[in-house]
């Protein structure tokens, strides 16, 4: 009789062993039988049901869709827009007598319908790369933009006691914009300036026009401020320094060509080098920019054994245009 009863308890007691298993439910559909010994925020430990004293195994949370448990509960993990860590949401899957009237059973997908979800993920995920190419150029034609400029010059030299007066010229060259924050820009432009002066007076009782034109490869850069007046204008204002560098100064009188001597000898009529300050303002449309701006010389381009001291001075008017968007 005891041999029957220790038979029916070991019986029990193996088929407790048999059925006491956890089972992994991956987002790919496969199950795995284990007994599950750990779960964190990013990993789920567990030993492999049929090799309980083996090692421990890991597993990622975020490719686990749900545990059964032995007892007959479930943890059904899920990944929410906003979190992109897997949630737990505890369910049961068996129902107690008391409340039989009030079940509340949760909806758990089909294989099928996890393994299109997380196809549907994926896709999601994998932006193709010309996209991101896309994305980051944008940004950068935001913040870097690279432009033309054409304009006129009515230039005149300070130092000849309002004898000289105003000469026409033409300015042409390239132009790139750096984007700061609240609506500032840094401006450096590469530009060919034509500068110079003219003078009236009478020589021998006939009229006559001199005609001092000095060519310059001249660098502004302006600080500029944008202050937005739409959706796609705004008002300009600019301010900075500029540097110049005469590469030919050529003069003309009643027919007769003169050449300027430039450089910083005794011999030498002009300094080469200049520099000065430049204020501004403007409208820009989109791309367009159209600006008055005055350049004040600071720099004395007469040598020291000359008595009068000459500064380049001038208004410019100029219309650019900023590529990209």
């Amino acid at each position: 009789m005891n041999k029957k009863v220790l038979l029916i308890i070991s019986l029990f007691l193996f088929s407790i062993s048999v059925y006491a298993q956890d089972v992994i439910t991956l987002r790919s559909g496969e199950q795995i039988k284990a007994k599950v010994t750990e779960i964190s925020a990013t990993e789920i430990r567990y030993k492999r049901f049929e090799h309980i004293d083996g090692p421990t195994m890991v597993i990622l949370r975020a490719d686990v869709f749900a545990i059964n448990y032995e007892n007959g509960t479930r943890d059904v993990f899920y990944i929410s827009p906003e979190n992109p860590q897997p949630e737990k949401v505890k369910g049961t899957t068996t129902a107690t007598k008391n409340n039989a009237d009030q079940q509340t059973y949760q909806t758990i997908p089909t294989v099928n319908q996890t393994v299109d979800t997380r196809q549907s993920e994926k896709k999601k995920q994998e932006i193709p790369a010309s996209v991101t190419n896309t994305k980051n150029a944008n940004i950068t034609s935001k913040i870097f933009r690279f432009g033309v400029r054409a304009g006129m010059n009515f230039t005149n030299m300070f130092g000849y006691d309002g004898l000289s007066k105003t000469l026409f010229g033409v300015q042409s060259g390239i132009v790139t914009d750096f984007s700061l924050p609240k609506n500032f820009s840094i401006q450096p432009a590469l530009l060919y300036a034509h500068q110079g002066y003219r003078m009236t007076g009478k020589y021998m009782g006939q009229k006559s026009t001199l005609r001092i034109t000095l060519h310059y490869i001249q660098i502004p850069i302006n600080v500029q401020y944008k202050l937005k007046v739409g959706s796609k204008t705004s008002l300009l204002f600019q301010t900075g320094p500029y540097f110049g560098i005469c590469f030919l100064g050529t003069g003309s009188s009643d027919g007769i060509t003169l050449k300027i001597k430039m450089g910083n000898s005794e011999r030498d009529e002009l300094k080469r080098f200049d520099f000065g300050l430049g204020l501004g303002v403007g409208v820009q449309f989109y791309g367009l920019q159209v600006g008055i701006g005055y350049n004040f010389g600071l720099y004395n381009l007469r040598h020291q054994y000359y008595s009068e001291k000459l500064r380049n001075h001038g208004l410019a008017i100029t219309v650019t245009y900023l590529f990209g968007k």
